[in-house]
């Protein structure tokens, strides 16, 4: 769905509601339409001088249409609750008025979002509606009231009775039904066209409003965009083409271009909404906030997020304080704010947006609406982003429970199936993963067939697992369906193939096929030039990548090449923090040809790029500081290469905190400059802050972990501290032998055995330094 902002707020606003809301009201003034009913009641109630039953339901029923004009919620209730009461026990329950006035209870209680109340009492409503018999009527028609006009009304009952059963259908998120009361509405309005235009042209912005909430497929916002465009003309024809009634339906269709990812189709829509409203001379608070809105939404479209993000919290203050806390309408507008922050990459306050929105709308609507499921599952996507993914998935399971619960087998169960894959693949829960991609599969075949284009999109995603576990094979095998899949559609010569062959050629590269790989990777880029022209993001992708397998093969030469065709490319478009990763990698090349000097001239401009982006505290500038530090001591400059590395330690603990695998490794490095330098007890305090942190990830069976712990042996026994010394090197034989470098090096083995038993100082330092080879980590 498209990242810009369409705000999906319900149909009770001032756009329908100014025109709307008497008729409505005169409806559920049902006594008026049965005056002539009720005469002979009323006069013997007038002789008698005392009040019936009929007479009291009616004054009751006067009263609480004239509490629910004000907004008198629940006295109104009860009043037509009694109402109905003395009505029924007087005329029976299957009369026009009391379906007047279950029509109104159920008005009222969609005010009060009340749904299912509400829905209940419009149901009974159009029982009683469909139960009446005309001719029941044609004693009390006359010249001036025939039975045409009779049996006009009460269809015209009926329809709007469905209609509103349609509008609160879709307030529930049942968009299916809500359609097709509305297709039932419009099936009996059409039948006198030119008297029901006006509500003809309600009816289709209702029914066009199911469709764009309903799943965000591109048929479903094509079916609501015939409808606005219907409704439009019908007003067109009642109203002109500037009246106030005609705003809300060009801003509906701008909603839908921006969902569609048409946003230079929506600003025209939204300019035309936007003139009409501002024509009105006293506009009153809930109009201002509409057009506040709609500005929002045309800054963040022209990618003025801040302003944007500055109208809709003005929105949101105005509702609290002059306009009662409309909690659908402003859970609509936090989603707003979430998604402009989401353009600008902040994601903490995205996800601080997007809860306020969750809140708002279980208070709304309750907990298993699909707006909820919507919710959490664009909660889900940044928490990702934030690297909090037992939180993302949290999210994401509960939005799949209610998405299942409401739609079975559907594109939104389908979509968060595939999203929990692929978290859980980043979490590395491989087997959850196997399992969502599996479900997903299964379901995108079902409902779109075995050759459709998310068919190939999940077949693409269970690759890439596929790599991640180290199945290279089936890794490929995966590719090959989706890239036949793609071929067969595409042709040959598009994007989403020059995608899967890039991800071949790097399941390639991970195999050590670095010819193959290359290969894909030299398809990939030839089309990727094709269809985007030299100057674009993928071909500077592209470019990076071979210049990394050239890298690999040792041909340094080739390799810096193609990094400078990627820095080049990267750097012209704006990129500039790939152009950093990019001018990284070339500085790694550069210190394999011991041009140390060159590599941290790009070291230093790498570290210059990324701070100027991300500011003093991220981890990229922490990558750069790394490399610079490990180059720096290659020249033996260990004053700034430390410093370098003391730097990038405390970033990394602001970043992640004490006990990250991220910050062990840069106490790793420490440690062994220090224990070069000879500078024993700080190396041995590095080297123990590594091994703790290890231990408490339980990350300790790899092989540097088993070179500190011979290293803290070795401090150990050089300060003559021999038990110590033994139980690390106990620890570290053991891991040694457990992770299988025991049988890959066996005369390292023996040598660590014979090490334990008698500890020569010569040979412990042969054994750490020479054969295991302790080097400082570069960053990947």
């Amino acid at each position: 769905m498209n990242q810009m902002m369409s705000c999906r707020i319900v149909m009770r606003n001032w756009r329908t509601q100014s025109r709307e809301e008497k008729k409505l009201h005169d409806l559920s003034n049902g006594v008026d339409f049965d005056e002539s009913d009720h005469s002979s009641a009323a006069a013997t109630t007038h002789e008698n001088r005392r009040c019936t039953g009929l007479l009291a339901g009616t004054l009751f029923h006067r009263l609480a249409y004239s509490l629910a004009q004000k907004n008198n919620w629940a006295p109104a209730i009860g009043l037509y609750r009694s109402s109905e009461n003395l009505i029924s026990s007087e005329l029976g329950e299957e009369t026009e008025i009391v379906a007047s006035i279950l029509y109104s209870m159920g008005w009222i209680f969609f005010e009060m979002d009340d749904y299912e109340k509400s829905a209940s009492a419009l149901k009974d409503c159009l029982y009683i509606l469909n139960a009446l018999r005309t001719d029941a009527y044609a004693k009390t028609a006359t010249k001036s009231f025939p039975l045409t006009q009779i049996q006009f009304r009460q269809e015209l009952y009926k329809a709007k009775a469905l209609a509103k059963l349609g509008e609160v259908m879709a307030i529930m998120s049942e968009y299916d039904s809500a359609i097709e009361y509305y297709e039932k509405s419009f099936d009996i309005l059409k039948k006198e066209p030119n008297r029901n235009r006006m509500e003809m042209s309600m009816v289709l912005h209702g029914k066009g409003l199911a469709y764009y909430w309903k799943n965000g497929e591109k048929e479903d916002l094509e079916q609501a965009m015939k409808c606005f465009e219907q409704s439009l003309r019908f007003k067109q024809v009642i109203l002109g083409f500037s009246d106030i009634g005609l705003a809300s339906t060009y801003e509906q269709m701008g909603n839908v271009m921006v969902e569609m990812g048409e946003t230079s189709a929506a600003v025209p829509l939204y300019d035309e909404a936007l003139r009409i409203i501002k024509q009105v001379e006293l506009p009153t608070q809930e109009q201002e906030t509409d057009i506040m809105t709609m500005q929002g939404a045309l800054c963040c479209i022209n990618g003025y997020y801040d302003k944007g993000i500055s109208l809709y919290s003005k929105i949101t203050n105005i509702m609290k304080r002059k306009m009662g806390y409309q909690e659908e309408k402003v859970a609509c507008i936090f989603n707003l704010m979430a998604k402009a922050y989401e353009k600008i990459e902040e994601h903490r306050k995205a996800c601080k947006m997007y809860e306020e929105c969750l809140k708002l709308r279980k208070s709304a609507v309750g907990s298993d609406h699909l707006k909820v499921a919507s919710t959490l599952y664009d909660m889900a996507l940044m928490f990702h982003k934030r690297g909090k993914p037992t939180r993302a998935l949290a999210c994401l399971e509960e939005s799949r429970r209610i998405r299942i619960d409401r739609l079975g087998s559907s594109v939104p169960v389908a979509e968060t199936l595939q999203q929990l894959g692929n978290i859980s693949k980043f979490a590395a829960q491989y087997g959850a993963a196997i399992n969502f991609y599996e479900g997903a599969l299964a379901m995108r075949k079902e409902l779109h067939g075995e050759s459709h284009e998310s068919v190939a999109d999940v077949l693409q995603e269970m690759g890439d697992l596929m790599d991640d576990l180290g199945e290279y094979e089936t890794a490929m095998n995966k590719f090959g369906d989706c890239l036949y899949m793609r071929k067969r559609r595409l042709g040959e010569k598009h994007e989403d193939i020059a995608s899967v062959l890039y991800a071949m050629g790097f399941t390639l590269l991970n195999k050590e096929e670095y010819e193959r790989s290359m290969s894909f990777f030299e398809e990939a880029l030839t089309i990727r030039i094709d269809v985007f022209g030299v100057e674009h993001s993928l071909v500077g992708d592209t470019y990076n990548i071979m210049g990394f397998i050239e890298a690999k093969r040792e041909e340094l030469d080739k390799a810096l090449v193609f990094l400078m065709k990627a820095y080049q490319i990267r750097g012209n478009i704006g990129e500039t923090l790939k152009a950093s990763d990019t001018l990284k990698n070339i500085g790694n090349v550069h210190r394999e040809q011991c041009n140390l000097k060159e590599a941290v001239d790009c070291y230093e401009e790498s570290l210059r790029m990324r701070r100027s982006e991300l500011g003093d505290k991220h981890d990229k500038v922490a990558d750069a500081l790394i490399s610079l530090g490990t180059v720096r001591y290659d020249m033996s400059l260990h004053d700034s290469a430390m410093a370098n590395y003391k730097e990038a330690l405390e970033i990394r603990r602001d970043v992640y905190g004490d006990f990250d695998d991220r910050v062990a490794s840069v106490q790793q490095n420490i440690g062994i400059m220090q224990f070069r330098a000879g500078n024993l007890t700080e190396a041995k305090h590095h080297l123990d802050e590594f091994v703790k942190i290890r231990r408490v990830n339980k990350t300790k069976e790899s092989a540097d972990y088993v070179n500190i712990l011979f290293m803290i042996g070795n401090i150990n026994r050089i300060n003559g501290y021999d038990t110590q010394a033994k139980a690390a090197w106990s620890e570290a034989l053991e891991i040694f032998k457990h992770i299988g470098l025991a049988k890959e090096n066996p005369e390292l083995a023996r040598t660590l055995d014979n090490l334990l038993e008698s500890p020569d100082p010569a040979e412990k330092q042969n054994t750490v330094i020479g054969k295991i080879s302790v080097n400082l980590l570069g960053e990947k």
